[in-house]
């Protein structure tokens, strides 16, 4: 029950992400909420943004602090460490299978399985590995120092990193280049920015208007939460939260530039009636006459 959003853009100073997400979250047996907050930090200058399963996402936000504790990631070094995280956190899971159900750890699976189970319970062990998930994607933003190879200076550069781990889901890290979405609600708000021909070179204004369209865009799912929070992640480290009392100029930009709902008094003017259509012997006939105008002349 989500939708994350993360994009890049521009102003005269330096470059920065945007970022968006709802407040709605869900827990088995206890049910929804519109009080989650999905952002969390990482390391310092490093946010990630969840969607899914909130206490896998806790346990794997500890694996990559830990991870990142080592040694904040470099332009090269960045996918690998948070690889190294993910993947360590996905082996934790199929070990706490393997040892609950069948007292084993995924090391003795791979060098002995095949010795200490009958063929066809070791094939149903591999099915059952197979099935098992991180039960959570993120959006991890941070900065990572680039080199201008014509001027020789290095500044800072945006990033970001999608995992991609929900159920059903191949387990999948890799960098974004312009923007991302994840939850629920990706497939639409994706939609909406790839519509709007997003670039990483707008400004702040047209960035932030353009997230927030493709988030209230998303809450055709009914699983999106109507309440947003927008956020500019700065190269200084910082997280800089749209006001509540700002969110009615978003509101003003999307009564203006957003979707319109096709009321019956707007499309009075313009609706199609059965005259503007025919038929493939209507089209013939109208062809014959041409043809025979022509002959005559």
């Amino acid at each position: 029950m989500s939708i994350c959003i993360a994009a890049i853009f521009k102003t005269k100073e330096s470059e920065n992400i945007a970022l968006c997400h709802d407040w709605r979250g869900s827990d088995t047996g206890i049910g929804s909420s519109d009080e989650v907050d999905k952002q969390r930090w990482i390391a310092p200058g490093w946010s990630a943004l969840i969607a899914g399963n909130l206490a896998s996402a806790e346990e794997l936000l500890l694996f990559l602090e830990a991870s990142f504790a080592k040694g904040l990631p470099t332009k090269h070094t960045l996918l690998s460490t948070i690889r190294e995280a993910v993947f360590e956190y996905k082996r934790e899971r199929i070990n706490q299978h393997l040892g609950s159900v069948y007292g084993i750890s995924f090391e003795t699976l791979l060098s002995s399985g095949g010795s200490i189970f009958p063929e066809e319970i070791f094939r149903q062990v591999h099915q059952e590995i197979e099935r098992i998930y991180i039960g959570v994607d993120l959006l991890i933003t941070g900065f990572v120092d680039s080199t201008d190879h014509e001027s020789g200076a290095i500044e800072p550069a945006p990033v970001i990193v999608k995992v991609l781990g929900h159920d059903g889901a191949a387990l999948d890290v890799s960098i974004s280049t312009m923007y991302d979405c994840i939850g629920e609600g990706d497939a639409i708000a994706k939609s909406s920015l790839i519509a709007r021909e997003y670039d990483p070179a707008w400004g702040l204004k047209r960035a932030i208007y353009s997230i927030y369209e493709a988030k209230t865009t998303s809450e055709v799912i009914n699983s999106i939460g109507a309440s947003s929070s927008v956020y500019i992640q700065s190269p200084d480290g910082k997280l800089r939260y749209l006001k509540s009392e700002s969110f009615p100029k978003c509101e003003a930009m999307l009564t203006v530039f957003g979707p319109k709902s096709l009321t019956k008094k707007r499309m009075k003017k313009h609706l199609l009636t059965f005259s503007d259509f025919t038929t493939e012997a209507e089209v013939s006939a109208a062809e014959a006459v041409t043809a025979d105008e022509s002959e005559s002349e």
